[in-house]
């Protein structure tokens, strides 16, 4: 008898729930902690682990060491060139046999290409990492040990092959064939369905992964149904428990839950003037801005999902303000471990479907393959609240239009005929058939429905006049906004960093942190050019350091996270003001920033926020106060020369506000005040509450020259619904570069104490500190022998007051003698030559 029990589920709800796709009375035996080996053809074999991969099985049974260590990444490249066999004994008991219908074996995840048999006989062949495969063995299964056997080909060799016979069979080849020279990377990986960055990136190494990536299963059947997969139809946006309860023939209870929940999401695309289209996305009939970031694979080996790292990226996004993220398409579809923390902390997620940066086959096979993974994904995500858009692939429209590669040149025709097959005929529709109300966009960048318009292709992508802008600017100073796009929505937007001293000593030897670069340095950058690059910039504003030791170092990484740290903050202040459209261009209207990226896989220079293992950049702290919904931002006006502040509250409760703008010269601890005013309910949306020319406020405020002094801000705001609570922020701008500066005064960052703070959960300390001079950009830090993970409640501050109070939480509990000694303090002049 089956009980199906909704947890706190009202009645009225229950017609708008679901279609049930699949039923079974069944019972699952996991397989995972079965004694697993490994070998390969060369006949070294190995303990494995499932899930495992081939990587992460060879450096625990101590044959490699980490992979990612100094030039691992090519060293170990031979073991990917190989194929291995996972090898185990499952013993079944009779009774099992005879007494269910059907028995299946269940692989919810191989990595990639691979021929399963158990007792000798092939089960069949697989070649789709994102797929989840079933094979009925009730007439394989034997009672006693049943011997089953996974050989995985090398995806090295698999994907060179499918080019091959490819362009032998169709006369044409699929770019690119290889990726650039700085990836350290393998050639085809558009061929087989894995995970796109396994054969490198520029944010990554490559490591072409083997292995049996997710659990593998034994699940028997009876005969009388229960509730597996189902389809939500979702308007609200509450969670829910659904559980289902069944007793199996001569079993004991047994049970199932899915968190689910109900809500509308649309993309609103209304006309502006005669010139262009909004790209707006509403929830429960909300329009809304989304702040954001684009997430790369948790790991480079995809088996590698560790729930206390990915609930620390989550809560960092949290912490950010942010209201959406975006699962990049060129790694894999996530744990369900990330979805269910998206649901509880009410992040939106913008889910790529897993095609990025390259043409893909259409062949029949292919395509069948895919729709098999969207129907499959699809029935996995689709009860989530959190998983709002679907897109179709990242930057293949783009690719095709532009064009990046001279092959697409001779053949656009066929090219764009494959990527309609793809995205529109086979993605696009598979998911409304599944789910009507899924809501799609065929690529990122995309110009919506200008492109479906344009017939699936526009001739340019990304046009800020329509849909979303990827934006990457090199050739100008990063921190004007006269050169950001003014799009609709701007998906991704970066700029580059050096993580810290203290991730980098964790792979690179010591001999090789100094500045300029050392070898062991300058290939951990796979962006081409992206050192020249990231030094051309940091030379807008910094005098690069000079020849020296790891000091020098130092000083280069602390410059790069301060100019990629102004940069964001700069850009995204444009996009969070510049909502109001230009009729006469079609620009303006932006209702979207998601800058790249939020993390790492490894210990390199990258756009990343958040370091590999944890650690906040720079950038990660300032966004934490840029994303407020509720800010002030201050902008010197490119056309009226005005300084303008523009009041920025994107609350739905009725919020009070006060803003004050100060001019704070750098050889002064004390400001001079230039405005002061106060919102009872502060309007929502962006709106002017000051705008005088700069120079009369420079003037007022004693201030010499733009090269003497910044502007500053300060925010206070409380909700009318959360007791009267007030948050505070500060924000500043900048009028000069600081490799310009004058006025500064040498002074030392001093703490004078650290104590506890009482909390629920956690660990908690307040840190004063004092200085006798105007410090900037003041960075805190701890040393790295504490081995103890830290997240300040400010970073990379301006101390224009004598005292300053800052909190810091820990993963451990510390004494607070330990981390008085323990604090790490820079500031600007530490850091300037």
């Amino acid at each position: 008898m089956i009980e199906i029990r909704m947890i706190y589920l009202c009645a009225s709800f229950l017609l708008t729930i679901v279609s049930f796709s699949r039923f079974s009375d069944a019972l699952k035996y996991n397989l995972n902690s079965q004694e697993w080996t490994i070998c390969d053809t060369q006949r070294l074999c190995i303990k494995g682990q499932v899930p495992g991969g081939i990587y992460t099985s060879l450096q625990k049974s101590g044959k490699i060491q980490d992979p990612l260590l100094a030039g691992n990444d090519v060293q170990y490249r031979k073991y990917a060139r190989n194929d291995w066999t996972y090898t185990t004994t499952v013993k079944v008991d009779s009774s099992v046999i005879t007494k269910s219908s059907q028995i299946y074996l269940i692989f919810n995840g191989i990595d990639t290409l691979a021929d399963i048999s158990l007792n000798g006989r092939q089960l069949g062949y697989v070649d789709d990492m994102f797929l989840r495969y079933r094979f009925n063995v009730k007439n394989i299964l034997q009672s006693g040990n049943n011997q089953l056997e996974i050989r995985i080909y090398s995806p090295i060799a698999g994907a060179n092959n499918q080019s091959s016979l490819f362009e032998r069979k169709y006369g044409y080849n699929l770019p690119p064939k290889c990726n650039p020279p700085e990836y350290d990377g393998e050639c085809h990986v558009n061929m087989i369905r894995k995970m796109q960055a396994s054969f490198g990136w520029d944010w990554g190494p490559a490591f072409p992964s083997m292995g049996i990536w997710q659990p593998v299963e034994i699940e028997t059947v009876e005969s009388t149904p229960i509730l597996r997969d189902f389809t939500a139809i979702p308007f609200l946006s509450t969670l829910y428990d659904l559980s289902v309860e069944w007793t199996p023939k001569g079993g004991s209870k047994a049970s199932l839950k899915k968190r689910i929940g109900f809500r509308t999401v649309e993309i609103v695309q209304e006309p502006i003037g005669n010139k262009g289209l909004s790209f707006k996305v509403q929830v429960n009939g909300y329009q809304m801005f989304i702040r954001g970031t684009n997430v790369i694979p948790i790991s480079i080996f995809p088996e590698v999902q560790p729930e206390n790292y990915v609930k620390h990226l989550m809560k960092s996004v949290k912490k950010g303000h942010m209201n959406m993220i975006r699962v990049w398409g060129g790694g894999v579809y996530e744990s369900d471990y990330l979805y269910n923390l998206a649901d509880e902390m009410g992040i939106m997620v913008w889910q790529d479907f897993m095609f990025a940066c390259a043409t893909y086959p259409a062949t029949d096979s292919f395509l069948k393959n895919v729709q098999a993974e969207v129907v499959q994904q699809m029935e996995r995500l689709q009860h989530h609240p959190s998983v709002a858009i679907w897109a179709g692939n990242n930057e293949n429209e783009l690719a095709i239009a532009s064009p990046w590669w001279p092959e697409i040149l001779t053949r656009k025709p066929t090219y764009k005929r494959d990527y309609v097959a793809l995205y529109f005929d086979t993605i696009g529709k598979t998911l409304a058939q599944v789910n009507p109300m899924a809501v799609y966009v065929p690529s990122s960048p995309s110009n919506g429905k200008e492109t479906i318009k344009e017939g699936g292709i526009a001739v340019s992508p990304g046009d800020v006049r329509y849909g979303d802008v990827h934006f990457y600017g090199y050739n100008n100073d990063p921190w004007n906004y006269n050169y950001y796009p003014s799009g609709k929505f701007v998906s991704e937007y970066g700029i580059q960093s050096y993580p810290s001293l203290s991730t980098l000593s964790k792979v690179i030897p010591q001999s090789q942190l100094v500045y300029p670069l050392s070898q062991s340095l300058l290939r951990r950058q796979h962006q081409p050019k992206g050192n020249d690059i990231l030094s051309s910039l940091i030379s807008y504003h910094f005098n690069l350091p000079r020849s020296g030791d790891q000091k020098q170092l130092a000083k280069y990484i602390y410059q790069s996270q301060i100019l990629q740290a102004v940069a964001i903050k700069s850009q995204t202040e444009f996009y969070l003001r510049n909502r109001q459209p230009d009729i006469r261009v079609g620009t303006g209207m932006t209702y979207g920033a998601m800058y790249w990226q939020l993390n790492d896989v490894w210990q390199a220079p990258t756009w990343s926020s958040i370091e590999y293992g944890g650690k906040w950049k720079l950038l990660h702290y300032y966004m934490v106060k840029t994303f407020n919904p509720a800010n002030a931002i201050a902008f010197v006006d490119s056309q009226s020369g005005n300084l303008t502040i523009a009041l920025v509250n994107d609350y739905l409760n009725l919020i009070s506000m006060k803003v004050t703008g100060e001019v704070q010269r750098f050889k002064d601890i004390l400001p001079v005040t230039f405005f002061e005013q106060n919102f009872k309910n502060a309007p929502r949306g962006v709106n002017i509450i000051f705008s005088e020319p700069l120079n009369d406020v420079l003037n007022a405020g004693w201030c010499i020259t733009r090269e003497h002094c910044m502007i500053k801000l300060n925010i206070e705001h409380s909700i009318a619904d959360q007791s009267g609570s007030t948050e505070v922020l500060e924000n500043f701008l900048l009028i000069s570069s600081p490799k310009n500066f004058v006025g500064l005064q040498s002074t030392q960052v001093r703490v004078t104490k650290v104590s506890k703070i009482s909390t629920k959960t956690g660990y908690k300390y307040q840190i004063d500190l004092e200085t006798d001079h105007v410090a900037l950009f003041v960075i805190l830090d701890l040393d790295p022998s504490m081995k103890v993970n830290a997240i300040f409640s400010d970073n990379g501050f301006m101390m224009t007051s004598k005292k300053k109070s800052i909190s810091v939480e820990t993963n451990i509990e510390v004494s607070t003698k330990d981390l008085t000694s323990g604090l790490r303090i820079t500031h600007l002049l530490n850091n300037l030559n």
